[in-house]
């Protein structure tokens, strides 16, 4: 019930209220329990219409529920200071609720709504909920019409119905549909809910009405304004709709027009923003600043608009300014959207200006106006504006969400200032820091734009100037640099993919360096997960225009079971600015592919579209493991690779160049054994290419070339170790075009292929095979089908295990001298044996073939290893080597590698543990496998059974075929051996003083002493003393050479007198069947006491005493001795003498044999030792003898049995006797002349 008066009490008296009549001033309650001044709002709206105002008046409201629609029409009194308010007691709108249900018609004299305001002036809700209940037709909640006017309703809740129904508008939230004008309507900080509008405002066109909506939040309620030609402001409003309309509608507007700082959100297929037919003029254009707008598909739409300003809007979606628009201006807005054009120009559409905007598709090009584009460079072609404008992401917080934009935004301080805005969508200031350019979009931060230069810091920590390596790439591309550049990147794991654009103030001086803090590139890794397509990102790095770029110390890494994990690429593609990307250099990084490695897992990949030229690109100094492709190509012709002292493991292609200028591989090492599908080096190019010092190995082809270099500009394959192993396929494979190419100092090494493949095609020549060793373990080395190709092949090494050596223009040939028939080239070359560490795995070289083999190249000083080359002798192969003796002391016979003798007549290395023992030659005799075994002895110098010290290297000689005739043997020690011995043996000063002692029976080994007594020496002296200055040993490497005719053991020992004495002859001689005469000359003695006579009968173990003559002391004349030896046996005795000193030094003369008493059906050499003549006791006149000299040649013979004459020509020395009888059967026996 109203109360017409109220009581005021004045100094203790009461005084009545007006009556009923009178005029409201002051505050009034408005309680539904009857607390107040009124118990509902149509009381109060009543007594307010009816008696009007004379001063302000408040209606607070208690908290409560109050139903009952009203209506304020034209309140008397009213003024700009006698206004009417309606409060929330307590202030919070969601305490006092007004509610009226949904009609499903109108009532009779009625209205649609719960609050009509018809004609009222200066009317203010605060703090309070309107709301219409029900889902019936009828359902306004706040009407305004007539000449309403100073209408103020904030910080309330206004809602509507949940059903929305676009084609209607009878349940509009706030609704305004008056033929009068409206002015001064505002609506701030309400929350605004549902209906088929949350506002919706209808003006007869060219109504002056005056609407502002400022920081409002419409949830489900979307906006519609016709007509208005007043004003209509939305300022910082929050909107977010998901049904089937627009967000917000401006239609028909002219005027003051501003719609800033807003946020609306709509899911759907309609537009969020919807202008259509603004006019604004050139003093007072639309604005559209400020704004962030959403949408799932068409998102910012301009339809016939005249004089339209874009200023600083953040959109995601599609932007669209179609046909008939005229005069708009787009400055600082960030366009994005996922997939199609984020940007729309209709072909009539006039944009008088553009620039500062930044535009980005995450699929696809980026605007549709005038043509497609995705970069600025077009843009500006096609329309001459955007000058200044971004091709990039935004990086916004979230496109779905929130259009703050994060650190590493391109947006940061690259807009231009634009005027009239001085803040951002959330009222910040505009621009920060002062005095710099603001950002783009509209987020202000405190990012701005300086140009770099110097060191700055990427990572995590509070210090760092860049929390990643995108915000730093970002500030590089959109600011540009000052001078050098260095990005230090703190330790750590970034997961992002970074595309680099061209760099403003970019040069050769002015680099820009990324680089670990550290010196391990295990300490940073910048990382990508693999992906299932290409797009949009297939990489971590991108190069897309940017000079100069360096990484160093990084680990770059793509990980995931996915299909797509480049690491490394140039920017192909259509759209792509015409910029390559030129000097990017990679030092002392890992790339990683980890997880499953698909065939699009290229660690770095070239392009070849569009048809840009990367010069300068460098890899040095990486590591690289994983994926298909180390180094992925095609590029293009004009193209410059150097990749140099990389590490490539476990992939399946190694190095691949497809078109270039200019390529250096160098001094790499790749190892693919694994599933080796691609060469591990590949280069075809019609260019100079550099392919030299890389060490390959791989179950497939180690290096590939089709390479057509010009004779100016050659190409030069040198240095290189390749190995194939495991497969038949061929090492070094030279195929298509290839010209003016220099094979030069490799060393290839194949499984079962052969090691160099050449089917060059028609048309190629001038290639080189110079210095090669060409090796295949299973099969031949060399397969030459177009062998015509070459112009210089010579100093090579062919090493094969199969009969056939080569084929050469179809013609298969087994042996070098037939190769060089057939090619007329291969002069100076060798066909070898062994010749590497390891063929499966080192290539360093002991081949002796190829010591020196080679000719000198003044181009390549320096072998694989960096090592100096001969300038007069190189070696054969990519190693310049030290061969050396063998000296490990063992003190065991152990076998050297074995040889094989075919009867080449040619010289053939032994060797044991990669180091020289021996030089051997068949002498035109096929001996089969060659053995030798070699002994070092590691104690003194030791004295044979009879006293004759010796040089204690030794050998052991065996052979798998019968010999013939003589082979020639080389054995070679070290000074400093020889030093020793010499010192130990009073008779051997100089190297000519010793020969070879060569022992043939039983016990045959490299020991001495265990050879049964009695057996005999056979010497070679002199044998050739000589320095093998090829061979490193310590004091040098000397040789002495031994003709051997057959197998046995081999010393270097005394082959002069052993005594002290001056020793003239010593001589043993059978005078019957019980007594042997010794007879002994010396030409002077000193000290000389006596001599010792020894003796020892064939099958005994050792020698024994069997006499004494005492001697001259000292005599320096001729001095005879002789001595009769009681001997019956009827074997081979052997004397020796001990000359024994009167201070008891002694020395042991030679052993002499005697013949048995009786020898029946034995053969026996007579005299022995002989000096004219020899004949053979116990041989028939039907046999026939001959006699060989230490070399194995005959010197005499053949004669009739049983004698020869005319020994005394011949010189003095061991000889050997063969005696060959009817039947045919051999003796050979040894006899000494002397």
């Amino acid at each position: 019930m109203a109360r017409p008066f109220r009581s005021l009490v004045v100094a203790g008296s009461m005084i009545l209220a007006p009556s009923a009549s009178a005029q409201l001033n002051g505050t009034y309650v408005i309680d539904g329990g009857g607390g107040g001044d009124y118990t509902t709002f149509s009381a109060a709206i009543d007594d307010l219409n009816a008696l009007g105002v004379n001063g302000p008046v408040l209606f607070e409201v208690t908290d409560g529920s109050y139903s009952g629609r009203a209506t304020i029409g034209a309140v008397a009194g009213v003024s700009a200071v006698n206004t009417v308010t309606f409060r929330g007691q307590s202030l919070d709108s969601s305490l006092v609720t007004w509610t009226e249900a949904s009609y499903t018609s109108i009532p009779w004299q009625g209205h649609n709504s719960l609050l009509r305001l018809d004609g009222a002036q200066y009317i203010t809700l605060e703090h309070m909920t309107l709301q219409r209940t029900g889902t019936n037709q009828y359902a306004h909640v706040l009407v305004i019409d007539g000449t309403t006017a100073h209408l103020t309703v904030r910080h309330c809740k206004l809602r509507g119905p949940t059903n929305f129904t676009a084609a209607v508008q009878d349940r509009n939230v706030i609704h305004s549909a008056s033929n009068a004008v409206q002015a001064a309507i505002r609506f701030e900080a309400d929350r605004i809910e549902h209906g088929n509008h949350g506002l919706y405002w209808w003006a007869t066109t060219g109504e002056a009405d005056e609407v502002t909506v400022e920081g409002c939040d419409l949830h489900e309620a979307r906006m519609w304004f016709q007509g208005i030609s007043g004003q209509v402001h939305l300022l910082g409003n929050t909107s977010f709709h998901t049904q089937a309309a627009s967000c917000v509608t401006a239609l028909s507007l002219s005027g003051d027009v501003d719609i800033s700082r807003n946020t609306l959100r709509s899911v759907g297929l309609y537009t969020t923003l919807a202008l259509q037919q603004l006019a604004g003029t050139p003093a007072l254009p639309i604005r559209v600043a400020n704004n962030m707008v959403i949408g799932s598909s068409s998102t910012v739409s301009l339809v016939f608009c005249d004089r339209v300003d874009l200023l600083h809007n953040s959109v995601s979606g599609a932007g669209n300014i179609s046909n008939g628009n005229t005069a708009i201006r787009m400055l600082n807005n960030s366009w994005y959207r996922d997939l199609g054009y984020a940007l729309t120009v209709g072909a009539t559409a006039t944009v008088i200006a553009s620039d500062h905007n930044c535009y980005h598709t995450v699929s696809g090009a980026s605007v549709n106006w005038s043509g497609i584009h995705s970069n600025q460079t077009s843009l500006t072609a096609a329309t001459g504006l955007d000058a200044n404008s971004l091709f990039m992401d935004p990086v916004y917080v979230d496109p779905l969400t929130d259009l703050h934009i994060q650190s590493t935004s391109p947006c940061g301080g690259t807009g231009t200032l634009a005027a009239g805005v001085a803040d951002d969508r959330d009222a910040e200031l505009r621009p920060r820091p002062a005095l710099s350019d603001p950002d783009i979009g509209a987020d202000e931060t405190d990012e701005y734009c300086f140009t770099l230069n110097g060191t700055y810091t990427i990572g995590p920590s509070l210090g760092a100037d860049f929390p990643t390596f995108s915000a730093a790439v970002l500030k590089l591309g959109i600011c540009g640099i000052a001078g050098p550049v260095l990005f230090l990147v703190e330790d750590g794991v970034y997961t992002e993919a970074i595309s680099l654009p061209a760099i403003t103030g970019s040069s050769s001086t002015n680099t820009v360096t990324f680089r670990g803090n550290v010196s391990d590139s295990t300490a940073v890794t910048l990382r990508y997960p693999a992906t299932t397509t290409s797009t949009p990102i297939d990489h971590v790095v991108r190069m897309e225009g940017a000079d100069h770029v360096a990484f160093e110390r990084i680990t770059l890494e793509r990980y995931g079971v996915a299909t797509y994990g480049t690491i490394f690429r140039f920017r192909s593609g259509v759209g792509t600015p015409n910029d390559p990307s030129e000097h990017i250099r990679f030092t002392g990084c890992r790339f990683l592919r980890t997880g499953a490695i698909g065939f699009n897992s290229v660690m770095v990949s070239a392009a070849n579209s569009p048809a840009l030229n990367e010069v300068g690109t460098v890899f040095e100094g990486n590591y690289f493991n994983g994926g298909v492709y180390a180094f992925g190509n095609p590029g293009n012709a004009g193209d410059e690779w150097t990749i140099t002292d990389n590490v490539i493991e476990n992939v399946q292609g190694g190095i691949t160049v497809f078109q270039a200028s200019s390529v250096t591989i160098s001094r790499n090492k790749v190892t693919m054994l694994g599933s080796a599908l691609f060469p591990a080096i590949k280069v075809t190019c019609g260019c100079g290419a550099t392919i030299d010092d890389n060490r390959v190995l791989t179950r497939g082809s180690a290096l590939e070339l089709t390479v057509a270099a010009t004779v100016g500009a050659p190409s030069w394959v040198t240095n290189n170790t390749l190995i194939s192993d495991l497969f038949a396929g061929h090492t070094l494979r030279i195929l298509g075009l290839n010209n003016h190419v220099r094979i030069v100092h490799n060393s290839v090494s194949a499984y079962s292929g052969r090691a160099l493949f050449a089917s060059a095609a028609a048309g190629s020549s001038d290639l080189w095979l110079v210095n090669n060793i060409l090796a295949s373990r299973f099969s031949h080395p060399l397969d030459a089908p177009s062998g015509t190709a070459f112009s210089d092949v010579r100093h090579n090494l062919l090493r094969r295990s199969a009969s056939t050596l080569a084929t050469w223009n179809g013609a298969t040939v087994t042996t070098l001298t037939a190769l060089q028939s057939v090619s007329g080239m291969f002069a100076n070359s060798f066909a070898g044996e062994s010749c590497y560490f390891d063929p499966a795995s080192d290539l360093h070289c002991y081949s002796m073939d190829a010591d020196g083999g080679g000719l000198p190249f003044a181009l390549y000083p320096t072998d694989m290893d960096g090592e100096a080359r001969s300038t007069t002798a190189p070696d054969i192969g990519a190693d310049e080597f030290q061969p050396q003796l063998w000296s490990a002391t063992y003190d065991l016979c152990v076998p050297a590698d074995p040889i094989t003798s075919t009867g080449t007549g040619t010289d053939q290395w032994i060797y044991k543990d990669r180091m020289v023992v021996a030089r051997f030659n068949d002498n035109g005799q096929p001996l089969g496998i060659v053995q030798f075994g070699v002994f070092l002895n590691s104690g003194p110098v030791r004295q044979s059974l009879i006293g004759q010290h010796y040089l204690d290297r030794n050998w052991h000689f065996t052979t798998s075929l019968p010999m013939s005739g003589t082979a020639i043997v080389r054995l070679f020690h070290s000074g400093a051996e020889f030093g020793t011995y010499a010192a130990a043996d009073p008779v051997v000063n100089v190297y000519a003083d010793a020969g070879v002692a060569h022992y043939a029976g039983p016990m045959e080994d490299c020991a001495l002493l265990n050879n049964p007594a009695g057996n005999v020496w056979m010497p070679t002296f002199p044998a050739s003393p000589a320095l093998e200055p090829r061979i490193q040993a310590t004091g040098g490497t000397h040789g002495y050479t031994a003709l051997l005719g057959a197998d046995g053991e081999l010393y270097i020992t005394i082959m002069g007198a052993p005594l002290p004495v001056e020793l003239l002859s010593f001589t043993g001689e059978r005078i019957n069947d019980r007594e042997v005469r010794l007879d002994w000359s010396t030409a002077t003695e000193h000290n000389n006491a006596g001599f010792e006579v020894w003796r020892m009968i064939e099958g005994e173990d050792d020698f024994t005493e069997v006499g004494w003559v005492d001697g001259a002391g000292d005599s320096q004349q001729r001095t005879d001795y002789g001595h009769v030896d009681a001997n019956e046996a009827d074997r081979t005795s052997y004397y020796k003498l001990k000359q024994v000193d009167l201070d008891g030094r002694h020395v042991w003369t030679a052993v002499v044999p005697v013949a048995g008493a009786t020898l029946p059906g034995g053969l026996v050499p007579y005299p022995n030792p002989a000096t004219d003549h020899v004949r053979v006791e116990g041989a028939t006149g039907e046999a026939r003898i001959a006699l060989f000299d230490p070399a194995g040649r005959m010197v005499r013979g053949w004669s009739p049995a049983p004698r020869i004459d005319g020994l005394g020509g011949l010189q003095r020395g061991c000889y050997t006797l063969v005696v060959e009888r009817a039947h045919g059967a051999r003796s050979v026996l040894r006899v000494m002349l002397q």
